[in-house]
C-alpha cells in the first residue's frame, strides 16, 4: 500500500501546499537541534517540523536559524537520539540495568539539549568511543 500524500491526505488544507523536499527551506532551533522547514499556516509563515507524518507546526519564527549549508542528512535531534538508543544497549550489555531503562522521551529537555551536545555522562570507555563513532558518522553535529 502506498503512503498517502499531504495533497491526499488533506487535499483541500494548507498542507496540500507545502513545498516538496527539494524546494524546502530548512531551519534548526536554537535548544533543541530539531529540523524544520518553512510552510504557510494561517496565511503566516510557519516552521513544520521535519519528521515522518509530522503535522506539527509553530510561528515562533525567533527561536529557529535557517540552514544556509547543505541541509544534512540526519538533525542534530535525530544523531542524538541514535546515540542514545545505542548507549543504553552499551549499559545493558555492560549490566547497568537502571542507565538502560531510561527512554528518551522521558528526558526534560535540558537533559536531552546536554545529551545532544556532550553524550554519556562517562568520558572515557565504550560508552564515550561509541557516542563520539555515532555522532561523526553521521554527520558531526549535524550543521550546528
Amino acid at each position: 500500500m502506498k503512503t498517502p500524500t499531504a495533497l491526499n491526505r488533506h487535499p483541500n488544507s494548507e498542507e496540500a501546499n507545502d513545498p516538496p523536499p527539494n524546494k524546502r527551506e530548512y531551519y534548526l532551533h536554537l535548544e533543541t537541534g530539531d529540523r524544520g522547514y518553512l510552510v504557510t499556516r494561517d496565511g503566516k509563515a510557519a516552521i513544520k517540523w521535519d519528521r515522518a507524518m509530522a503535522r506539527d507546526t509553530t510561528h515562533e519564527l525567533g527561536k529557529w536559524k535557517k540552514m544556509v549549508d547543505e541541509v544534512p542528512l540526519f538533525s542534530m535531534h535525530q544523531i542524538a537520539m541514535v546515540a542514545f538508543v545505542a548507549d543504553k544497549e552499551i549499559c545493558r550489555a555492560l549490566g547497568q540495568v537502571d542507565i538502560a531503562q531510561r527512554q528518551w522521551i522521558d528526558l526534560s529537555d535540558k537533559q536531552r539539549r546536554d545529551w545532544m551536545l556532550d553524550g554519556p555522562k562517562a568520558k572515557t570507555g565504550p560508552r564515550r568511543t561509541v557516542y563520539s563513532a555515532i555522532v561523526k558518522a553521521l554527520g558531526d553535529k549535524s550543521g550546528s
